[in-house]
This record gives C-alpha cells, structure tokens and sequence, in this order.
C-alpha cells in the first residue's frame, strides 16, 4: 500500500514538472550565464564512494561509474523525510549525448530523467536549482535497487555546475 501511495504521489509530481517545464522551461529561450556558475565543488568527490555513502554496496545500488557524468535540465526537484531529517533530490532530463546513462526504468518510471541524490549535508543546493536550469552533474552512476525503483542515478552527487 505504501510503495502503490509513494508511486502514485511521485507520478503526479513527475508528471506536473514535465508540464511545467514544456510549458515554461522548454518554450523560452533559457539564458547562458556568463561562465559556468560552480553550485556544489567538487571538493567532496573522492575515489571511494562507499566512504561517503555507506550503503552503496550493501544490495541498495549496483555501481556503473564511480566517476558518472551528466548534463542536462532540471525538470523537478524534490524533498522526502528520512529517519526525521529532510531530504532533497532532483531530476535532469539529459542532453542527447547523455541518454545512454538511462535504462528502461528511468524511460518509464521517472520520465526519461535521471535521478540526482544529494547527501543530507548538501540540502542548501536544493534552494539553488530551478525548473529548466541547465547544469553538468557528477558523481558515481549507479542503479537503484531499493524498493524496486530499478532506475539509473548519479548518487550522491559530487559536483553540480550551471553550464
């Protein structure tokens, strides 16, 4: 019942900013900043992504990339509770030299978009990001195994950039 509501809730969501990104995001013309604005350095990133993430391998996530990278446009950003603490993530529909990075799941499930975890420490992005924003994320690539997403994700990120 709870996976059916949770499904059933990120579907509206999914489904009102793919709306509002082809009626706002998409339609107008989306100015270039000067040069790439830095929103998350780079400095976090290391070469062990379980030492960040602990339950990486613990049969939550199955890793593709360690160094993952996509650009693309933020069509929704989210906020969840978990273990009583706020949470954000975010979705970056990808430019068409990044859609390899998608599977079935992330074509059916989340829209054609790619799932951007955030580490609880990174919640001051969220506020950030805009709906149509254009920005370069890395971080490690992997799929999602919990709770039968079955989709593709860069989690957590360790670097997002405005391009």
């Amino acid at each position: 019942m709870a996976k059916t509501t949770a499904l059933i809730v990120a579907s509206l969501f999914l489904g009102l900013a793919l709306g509002t990104m082809i009626m706002y995001g998409a339609t107008r013309p989306v100015s270039q900043p000067a040069s790439s604005t830095m929103i998350l350095g780079p400095e976090r990133a290391k070469a062990d992504p379980t030492s960040y993430s602990a339950d990486l391998y613990e049969g939550h996530h199955t890793m593709i990339n360690a160094n993952g990278k996509i650009q693309g446009r933020v069509v929704l950003i989210g906020m969840y509770v978990e273990n009583e603490q706020n949470r954000y993530h975010f979705l970056v529909l990808p430019d068409q030299d990044y859609l390899s990075m998608l599977n079935e799941n992330n074509r059916v499930k989340l829209t054609g978009a790619l799932m951007i975890e955030l580490l609880q420490t990174d919640n001051f992005v969220a506020p950030m990001l805009h709906i149509g924003m254009h920005i370069e994320v890395q971080g490690p690539h992997v799929t999602d195994n919990q709770n039968n997403n079955g989709w593709n994700e860069i989690d957590p990120a360790n670097s997002i950039k405005e391009i």
